[in-house]
């Protein structure tokens, strides 16, 4: 990890609006915050400064999509709202996340109804837990892979 420079990362993050330009100030800060303790887990436990950099990539593209869906769901039929929170979902599996496809058509039914950071807290623990719960936000977990542990 020493050859990690996590505070550049992070600062980077921060920096990069395009990971919360569709959303207002308390959702973008849901995000942001999980975000940030991903990668802090991806610095941890990445082997080497290009695996935790392709890491990180992935991770940003995961958090703009969650940005886009959450800005944009309003104007998506439910087939493109389906294939889109597919999408989110095969991005977080690339890092690890067990996101389950049979939580999608509970999440959609679930979404109309909330606002954009609930519906930002939603997207996260499905993501994270698999859970469509959506009383309460995320709590941080482990998940299954060893990069993000």
């Amino acid at each position: 990890m020493s050859l990690i420079n996590v505070k550049m990362a992070l600062e980077q993050m921060m920096e990069d609006e395009s990971l919360t330009d569709e959303l207002t100030s308390e959702p973008a800060m849901t995000l942001l915050d999980w975000g940030q303790l991903r990668l802090r887990q991806l610095a941890d436990k990445a082997p080497d400064p290009l695996t935790f950099h392709a890491q990180f990539k992935q991770l940003r593209f995961l958090m703009k999509s969650i940005n886009r869906f959450t800005g944009q769901r309003h104007d998506m039929d439910i087939d493109e709202q389906r294939e889109y929170v597919r999408k989110i979902l095969d991005s977080a599996r690339l890092l690890g996340f067990e996101s389950p496809y049979g939580q999608v058509a509970d999440y959609l039914e679930r979404q109309q109804s909330l606002d954009e950071d609930g519906n930002v807290r939603a997207l996260l623990a499905l993501v994270d837990t698999g859970s469509t719960n959506l009383g309460d936000p995320p709590t941080p977990t482990t998940p299954t892979n060893p990069f993000l542990t």
